[in-house]
Protein backbone atom coordinates (compact mmCIF):
# COMPACT_ATOMS: atom_id res chain seq x y z
CA UNK A 1 0.00 0.00 0.00
CA UNK A 2 1.25 3.68 -1.01
CA UNK A 3 2.18 5.67 1.43
CA UNK A 4 0.71 9.07 1.52
CA UNK A 5 3.58 11.91 1.25
CA UNK A 6 3.10 14.26 4.30
CA UNK A 7 2.82 16.96 1.78
CA UNK A 8 0.61 17.05 -1.20
CA UNK A 9 2.11 19.46 -4.81
CA UNK A 10 -0.65 21.88 -3.46
CA UNK A 11 1.17 21.91 -0.51
CA UNK A 12 4.56 22.65 -1.13
CA UNK A 13 3.16 25.38 -3.57
CA UNK A 14 1.47 27.21 -0.72
CA UNK A 15 4.56 26.37 1.96
CA UNK A 16 6.72 28.16 -1.00
CA UNK A 17 4.69 31.29 -0.65
CA UNK A 18 4.88 31.55 2.80
CA UNK A 19 8.88 31.45 2.19
CA UNK A 20 8.84 33.91 -0.25
CA UNK A 21 6.52 36.31 1.35
CA UNK A 22 9.08 36.08 4.18
CA UNK A 23 11.77 36.42 2.13
CA UNK A 24 10.39 39.37 0.80
CA UNK A 25 9.62 41.27 3.67
CA UNK A 26 12.85 40.20 4.81
CA UNK A 27 14.42 42.53 1.49
CA UNK A 28 12.35 45.09 2.27
CA UNK A 29 12.83 45.75 6.07
CA UNK A 30 16.58 45.09 5.50
CA UNK A 31 16.61 48.33 3.36
CA UNK A 32 17.92 51.23 5.61
CA UNK A 33 17.36 54.10 3.58
CA UNK A 34 14.78 54.89 0.92
CA UNK A 35 11.24 54.31 1.82
CA UNK A 36 12.05 53.18 4.85
CA UNK A 37 8.19 53.43 6.61
CA UNK A 38 6.61 51.96 3.63
CA UNK A 39 8.84 48.86 3.26
CA UNK A 40 8.29 47.76 6.84
CA UNK A 41 4.37 48.31 6.54
CA UNK A 42 4.51 46.57 3.18
CA UNK A 43 7.11 43.62 5.06
CA UNK A 44 4.01 43.71 7.74
CA UNK A 45 1.48 42.86 5.42
CA UNK A 46 3.63 40.34 3.63
CA UNK A 47 4.03 38.63 7.06
CA UNK A 48 0.61 38.96 8.05
CA UNK A 49 0.15 36.90 4.57
CA UNK A 50 2.56 34.37 5.52
CA UNK A 51 1.13 34.00 8.96
CA UNK A 52 -2.56 33.65 7.38
CA UNK A 53 -1.06 30.94 5.07
CA UNK A 54 0.07 28.89 7.87
CA UNK A 55 -3.25 28.86 9.69
CA UNK A 56 -4.63 27.55 6.37
CA UNK A 57 -2.35 24.89 5.84
CA UNK A 58 -2.32 23.32 9.23
CA UNK A 59 -6.12 23.49 8.72
CA UNK A 60 -6.14 21.85 5.36
CA UNK A 61 -2.81 19.96 5.03
CA UNK A 62 -4.54 16.28 6.71
CA UNK A 63 -1.26 15.38 8.75
CA UNK A 64 -0.85 18.96 10.13
CA UNK A 65 -4.78 18.64 11.25
CA UNK A 66 -4.05 15.49 12.58
CA UNK A 67 -0.75 16.24 14.28
CA UNK A 68 -2.18 19.47 15.74
CA UNK A 69 -5.48 18.15 16.64
CA UNK A 70 -3.35 15.17 18.74
CA UNK A 71 -1.64 18.32 20.50
CA UNK A 72 -4.04 20.69 21.05
CA UNK A 73 -7.83 21.69 19.37
CA UNK A 74 -6.65 25.37 20.43
CA UNK A 75 -3.93 25.47 17.73
CA UNK A 76 -6.34 25.83 14.97
CA UNK A 77 -7.63 29.64 14.11
CA UNK A 78 -4.91 31.61 16.19
CA UNK A 79 -3.61 33.07 13.38
CA UNK A 80 -6.64 34.22 11.58
CA UNK A 81 -6.19 37.62 13.23
CA UNK A 82 -3.48 38.00 10.29
CA UNK A 83 -6.02 38.04 7.74
CA UNK A 84 -7.83 41.25 9.38
CA UNK A 85 -4.47 43.01 8.96
CA UNK A 86 -3.29 42.84 5.63
CA UNK A 87 -6.05 45.10 4.38
CA UNK A 88 -4.81 48.10 7.01
CA UNK A 89 -1.01 47.10 6.50
CA UNK A 90 -1.09 47.53 2.40
CA UNK A 91 -3.48 50.54 2.67
CA UNK A 92 -1.25 52.37 5.24
CA UNK A 93 1.86 51.05 2.80
CA UNK A 94 0.11 52.66 -0.03
CA UNK A 95 -0.48 56.02 1.88
CA UNK A 96 3.19 56.13 2.98
CA UNK A 97 4.92 55.58 0.08
CA UNK A 98 2.60 58.37 -1.45
CA UNK A 99 3.00 61.23 1.59
CA UNK A 100 6.73 61.55 2.71
CA UNK A 101 5.01 62.73 6.14
CA UNK A 102 3.16 60.35 6.26
CA UNK A 103 2.41 59.09 10.71
CA UNK A 104 -0.04 56.97 12.15
CA UNK A 105 -2.19 58.67 14.67
CA UNK A 106 -4.58 57.55 17.32
CA UNK A 107 -7.52 57.47 14.78
CA UNK A 108 -6.06 54.49 12.76
CA UNK A 109 -6.96 52.30 15.37
CA UNK A 110 -10.02 51.83 13.99
CA UNK A 111 -8.61 49.57 11.00
CA UNK A 112 -6.94 47.28 14.05
CA UNK A 113 -10.47 46.96 15.72
CA UNK A 114 -11.45 43.55 13.91
CA UNK A 115 -8.10 42.05 14.60
CA UNK A 116 -7.96 43.14 18.34
CA UNK A 117 -11.52 41.99 18.67
CA UNK A 118 -10.61 38.52 17.01
CA UNK A 119 -9.33 36.96 19.80
CA UNK A 120 -12.42 37.53 21.93
CA UNK A 121 -15.00 36.47 18.66
CA UNK A 122 -12.90 33.12 18.51
CA UNK A 123 -13.14 32.17 22.27
CA UNK A 124 -16.99 32.82 22.16
CA UNK A 125 -17.42 31.07 19.07
CA UNK A 126 -14.87 27.96 19.30
CA UNK A 127 -12.03 28.18 21.88
CA UNK A 128 -14.91 27.92 24.81
CA UNK A 129 -16.13 25.15 23.91
CA UNK A 130 -15.07 21.17 24.50
CA UNK A 131 -13.08 19.24 21.76
CA UNK A 132 -15.99 17.45 20.49
CA UNK A 133 -17.41 20.18 19.17
CA UNK A 134 -13.91 21.63 17.85
CA UNK A 135 -13.32 18.51 16.07
CA UNK A 136 -15.87 18.44 14.44
CA UNK A 137 -14.83 21.96 12.75
CA UNK A 138 -11.36 20.71 12.32
CA UNK A 139 -12.13 17.73 10.53
CA UNK A 140 -15.32 18.65 8.42
CA UNK A 141 -15.33 21.68 6.61
CA UNK A 142 -18.85 21.32 5.58
CA UNK A 143 -19.28 21.18 9.42
CA UNK A 144 -17.17 24.44 9.81
CA UNK A 145 -18.85 26.30 6.64
CA UNK A 146 -22.81 25.63 7.88
CA UNK A 147 -22.00 27.39 11.00
CA UNK A 148 -23.16 31.43 10.81
CA UNK A 149 -20.44 32.45 12.90
CA UNK A 150 -17.66 31.26 10.77
CA UNK A 151 -19.28 32.41 7.69
CA UNK A 152 -20.00 35.93 9.09
CA UNK A 153 -16.07 35.80 10.30
CA UNK A 154 -14.88 34.66 6.70
CA UNK A 155 -16.91 37.62 4.91
CA UNK A 156 -15.32 39.55 6.90
CA UNK A 157 -12.03 38.78 6.39
CA UNK A 158 -12.59 38.05 2.49
CA UNK A 159 -14.23 41.15 1.31
CA UNK A 160 -12.33 43.18 4.00
CA UNK A 161 -9.25 43.06 2.06
CA UNK A 162 -11.26 43.23 -1.09
CA UNK A 163 -12.33 46.90 0.34
CA UNK A 164 -8.69 47.81 1.41
CA UNK A 165 -7.26 46.97 -1.64
CA UNK A 166 -9.50 49.04 -4.05
CA UNK A 167 -8.66 51.94 -1.52
CA UNK A 168 -5.19 51.31 -2.38
CA UNK A 169 -5.50 51.10 -5.71
CA UNK A 170 -7.80 54.18 -5.97
CA UNK A 171 -5.43 56.30 -3.91
CA UNK A 172 -2.08 55.13 -6.07
CA UNK A 173 -3.87 55.81 -9.30
CA UNK A 174 -5.23 59.16 -7.72
CA UNK A 175 -1.11 60.30 -6.80
CA UNK A 176 -0.19 59.61 -10.01
CA UNK A 177 -3.15 60.84 -12.13
CA UNK A 178 -1.98 64.27 -10.05
CA UNK A 179 1.55 63.95 -10.92
CA UNK A 180 0.80 63.44 -15.04
CA UNK A 181 -0.70 66.41 -14.65
CA UNK A 182 1.91 68.59 -12.60
CA UNK A 183 5.19 66.91 -14.30
CA UNK A 184 5.91 67.31 -17.78
CA UNK A 185 7.64 64.16 -18.30
CA UNK A 186 6.37 61.73 -15.65
CA UNK A 187 7.13 58.61 -15.50
CA UNK A 188 5.37 56.04 -13.40
CA UNK A 189 8.17 53.60 -13.70
CA UNK A 190 8.98 53.90 -9.47
CA UNK A 191 5.65 52.19 -9.18
CA UNK A 192 5.52 49.64 -11.11
CA UNK A 193 6.51 47.34 -8.61
CA UNK A 194 3.28 48.80 -5.42
CA UNK A 195 0.98 48.47 -8.58
CA UNK A 196 1.50 44.91 -9.96
CA UNK A 197 1.57 43.90 -5.72
CA UNK A 198 -1.64 45.85 -5.56
CA UNK A 199 -3.07 44.76 -8.37
CA UNK A 200 -2.03 41.29 -8.01
CA UNK A 201 -3.35 40.75 -4.25
CA UNK A 202 -6.57 42.23 -5.19
CA UNK A 203 -6.66 39.86 -7.98
CA UNK A 204 -6.40 37.05 -5.80
CA UNK A 205 -8.77 38.46 -2.70
CA UNK A 206 -11.83 38.16 -5.18
CA UNK A 207 -10.70 34.94 -7.09
CA UNK A 208 -10.86 33.47 -3.06
CA UNK A 209 -14.03 35.45 -2.44
CA UNK A 210 -15.48 33.84 -5.33
CA UNK A 211 -14.30 30.74 -4.46
CA UNK A 212 -15.76 30.96 -0.79
CA UNK A 213 -19.48 31.97 -2.85
CA UNK A 214 -18.92 29.05 -4.92
CA UNK A 215 -18.80 26.29 -1.91
CA UNK A 216 -21.62 28.25 -0.32
CA UNK A 217 -24.61 28.97 -3.30
CA UNK A 218 -23.10 26.08 -5.47
CA UNK A 219 -22.66 22.33 -6.02
CA UNK A 220 -19.52 22.94 -8.33
CA UNK A 221 -16.32 20.69 -7.53
CA UNK A 222 -13.71 23.48 -9.28
CA UNK A 223 -10.96 23.44 -6.69
CA UNK A 224 -10.52 27.26 -7.77
CA UNK A 225 -9.89 28.16 -3.84
CA UNK A 226 -6.68 26.36 -4.58
CA UNK A 227 -5.96 27.53 -7.69
CA UNK A 228 -5.88 30.72 -6.23
CA UNK A 229 -2.65 29.76 -4.50
CA UNK A 230 -1.10 29.12 -7.82
CA UNK A 231 -1.92 32.93 -8.60
CA UNK A 232 -0.39 33.54 -5.34
CA UNK A 233 2.60 32.04 -5.75
CA UNK A 234 2.87 33.64 -9.63
CA UNK A 235 2.43 36.69 -7.99
CA UNK A 236 5.40 36.17 -5.39
CA UNK A 237 7.54 34.87 -7.80
CA UNK A 238 7.07 38.10 -9.84
CA UNK A 239 7.30 40.40 -7.39
CA UNK A 240 10.66 38.71 -6.18
CA UNK A 241 12.09 38.97 -9.62
CA UNK A 242 11.19 42.28 -10.45
CA UNK A 243 12.27 43.80 -6.72
CA UNK A 244 15.75 41.48 -7.65
CA UNK A 245 15.86 43.07 -11.10
CA UNK A 246 15.32 46.46 -10.15
CA UNK A 247 16.90 47.87 -6.69
CA UNK A 248 15.40 50.90 -6.70
CA UNK A 249 12.53 48.95 -5.81
CA UNK A 250 13.49 48.46 -2.21
CA UNK A 251 15.35 52.19 -1.86
CA UNK A 252 14.80 54.78 -3.87
CA UNK A 253 12.34 57.29 -3.32
CA UNK A 254 9.61 58.22 -5.33
CA UNK A 255 8.12 61.48 -6.30
CA UNK A 256 5.89 62.21 -3.27
CA UNK A 257 2.86 65.16 -2.44
CA UNK A 258 5.63 66.52 0.46
CA UNK A 259 8.38 69.13 -0.53
CA UNK A 260 11.82 68.05 -1.13
CA UNK A 261 13.90 68.17 1.69
CA UNK A 262 15.08 72.28 3.09
CA UNK A 263 17.94 73.88 1.45
CA UNK A 264 20.45 73.35 4.43
CA UNK A 265 23.08 71.51 1.44
CA UNK A 266 22.55 74.09 -0.76
CA UNK A 267 26.49 75.28 -0.70
CA UNK A 268 27.22 71.31 -0.49
CA UNK A 269 30.12 70.47 -3.35
CA UNK A 270 28.07 69.00 -6.42
CA UNK A 271 30.84 68.02 -8.83
CA UNK A 272 28.31 67.70 -11.87
CA UNK A 273 26.98 70.76 -11.97
CA UNK A 274 28.99 72.24 -14.93
CA UNK A 275 28.79 69.33 -16.87
CA UNK A 276 24.87 68.97 -16.38
CA UNK A 277 24.37 72.75 -17.53
CA UNK A 278 26.55 72.25 -20.42
CA UNK A 279 24.75 69.47 -21.28
CA UNK A 280 21.28 71.30 -20.54
CA UNK A 281 22.05 74.61 -22.37
CA UNK A 282 23.99 73.30 -25.19
CA UNK A 283 22.87 70.03 -26.49
CA UNK A 284 19.04 70.86 -25.16
CA UNK A 285 18.43 67.38 -23.99
CA UNK A 286 15.53 68.67 -22.14
CA UNK A 287 13.57 68.65 -25.11
CA UNK A 288 14.20 64.79 -25.98
CA UNK A 289 10.86 62.85 -25.38
CA UNK A 290 10.60 60.72 -23.02
CA UNK A 291 13.60 61.57 -20.99
CA UNK A 292 13.86 60.24 -17.81
CA UNK A 293 16.53 60.56 -15.13
CA UNK A 294 18.27 57.28 -15.62
CA UNK A 295 18.32 57.97 -19.52
CA UNK A 296 19.96 61.27 -18.86
CA UNK A 297 22.66 60.09 -16.36
CA UNK A 298 23.65 57.67 -19.30
CA UNK A 299 23.61 60.32 -21.28
CA UNK A 300 26.46 62.06 -18.81
CA UNK A 301 28.13 58.88 -17.79
CA UNK A 302 27.30 59.67 -14.35
CA UNK A 303 25.54 57.15 -11.65
CA UNK A 304 21.78 57.57 -11.18
CA UNK A 305 22.41 58.97 -7.90
CA UNK A 306 24.77 60.67 -7.75
CA UNK A 307 22.56 62.96 -10.53
CA UNK A 308 20.18 62.89 -8.33
CA UNK A 309 21.86 64.20 -5.38
CA UNK A 310 22.94 67.12 -7.97
CA UNK A 311 19.40 68.27 -8.92
CA UNK A 312 17.91 67.69 -5.56
CA UNK A 313 21.09 69.23 -3.51
CA UNK A 314 22.47 72.04 -5.70
CA UNK A 315 19.16 72.93 -7.83
CA UNK A 316 16.89 72.22 -5.37
CA UNK A 317 14.24 70.83 -7.48
CA UNK A 318 12.95 67.25 -8.31
CA UNK A 319 14.30 66.17 -11.78
CA UNK A 320 10.74 66.97 -13.29
CA UNK A 321 10.92 70.59 -11.99
CA UNK A 322 14.22 70.81 -13.10
CA UNK A 323 13.72 69.66 -16.80
CA UNK A 324 10.48 71.56 -16.79
CA UNK A 325 12.64 74.57 -16.07
CA UNK A 326 14.73 74.23 -19.10
CA UNK A 327 11.34 73.69 -20.96
CA UNK A 328 10.11 76.92 -19.60
CA UNK A 329 13.54 79.31 -20.77
CA UNK A 330 13.25 77.63 -24.37
CA UNK A 331 9.47 78.38 -24.77
CA UNK A 332 10.47 82.00 -23.47
CA UNK A 333 12.97 81.89 -26.21
CA UNK A 334 10.84 80.64 -28.69
CA UNK A 335 7.79 82.97 -27.96
CA UNK A 336 10.04 86.18 -28.35
CA UNK A 337 12.40 85.06 -31.57
CA UNK A 338 9.77 83.03 -33.32
CA UNK A 339 5.89 85.44 -32.99
CA UNK A 340 4.34 83.70 -35.82
CA UNK A 341 4.77 80.14 -34.18
CA UNK A 342 1.45 79.02 -32.33
CA UNK A 343 1.91 78.25 -28.77
CA UNK A 344 1.19 74.57 -29.49
CA UNK A 345 3.81 74.45 -31.67
CA UNK A 346 6.41 76.48 -29.32
CA UNK A 347 4.97 74.06 -26.52
CA UNK A 348 5.61 70.92 -28.55
CA UNK A 349 9.28 72.28 -29.91
CA UNK A 350 10.20 73.17 -26.13
CA UNK A 351 9.79 69.57 -24.95
CA UNK A 352 6.04 69.21 -23.40
CA UNK A 353 3.75 66.99 -24.16
CA UNK A 354 0.56 68.38 -22.36
CA UNK A 355 -0.30 71.73 -22.21
CA UNK A 356 -1.72 71.48 -18.73
CA UNK A 357 1.97 71.12 -17.75
CA UNK A 358 2.84 73.52 -20.27
CA UNK A 359 0.78 76.30 -18.80
CA UNK A 360 1.24 74.76 -15.39
CA UNK A 361 5.29 75.42 -15.27
CA UNK A 362 4.87 78.53 -17.24
CA UNK A 363 3.47 80.25 -14.92
CA UNK A 364 4.90 79.01 -12.10
CA UNK A 365 8.14 79.77 -13.18
CA UNK A 366 7.22 83.06 -15.42
CA UNK A 367 4.46 84.26 -13.06
CA UNK A 368 2.27 85.12 -16.54
CA UNK A 369 0.51 83.10 -19.16
CA UNK A 370 2.87 82.06 -22.75
CA UNK A 371 0.65 84.14 -24.61
CA UNK A 372 0.56 86.96 -22.00
CA UNK A 373 4.00 86.85 -21.85
CA UNK A 374 4.52 86.74 -25.78
CA UNK A 375 1.90 90.26 -25.63
CA UNK A 376 4.29 91.70 -23.06
CA UNK A 377 7.48 91.03 -24.82
CA UNK A 378 6.42 92.59 -27.71
CA UNK A 379 5.06 95.60 -26.15
CA UNK A 380 8.39 96.25 -24.17
CA UNK A 381 10.39 95.84 -27.77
Amino acid sequence: MLEVPFFNFHDIILITVILECILIAGLLAWREKGKRVSNILLASFLLADAAYLIDTITYWNLHLNAFAASVSTNFFFWLGFASLLKGPFLFWATKSFIFRDFKLTAKDIVHLLPALIYPFYMYAIYYQHDDLYKLAIIQNYDVLIANNAFKYLRWLQDFGVIIYGIASLYVLHKHKAHLADTYANFTDKKYNWLQILIIGFLFIWVWIFLSYLQVWITDWTIPIGTIGNYFNFILLNTLLVYGLSNSSVFDEVPLQFTANSHKSDIEEDYPHVDLLKEKMEQDKLFIRKNLTLERLAEELEIPVKSLSRTINGHFQMNFFEFISYYRVEEAKKLLVEQPKMTVQLVMEQSGFKSKSAFNRFFLKYVQSTPSAYRKNSTLIN
